[in-house]
């Protein structure tokens, strides 16, 4: 049981770290992209998505 817990955790850790959705934003950390959109959506009237990502390093 504990290890299943502990799987969980760093798998949840590593879903939110590592897709657009799960991340945090930038002007508000406590805030995740998903919630964003939904608020925007809900706040306007839309229904918004993502439909494509393009990712840049430098």
């Amino acid at each position: 049981m504990i290890k299943e817990q502990i799987v969980k955790g760093k798998l949840n850790k590593f879903i939110k770290e590592n897709t657009l959705m799960g991340q945090a934003l930038i002007t508000d950390p406590k805030n995740t992209v998903s919630n964003y959109i939904s608020d925007l959506s809900k706040s306007n009237n839309l229904e918004l998505n993502i439909s494509s990502m393009d990712l840049y390093t430098i």
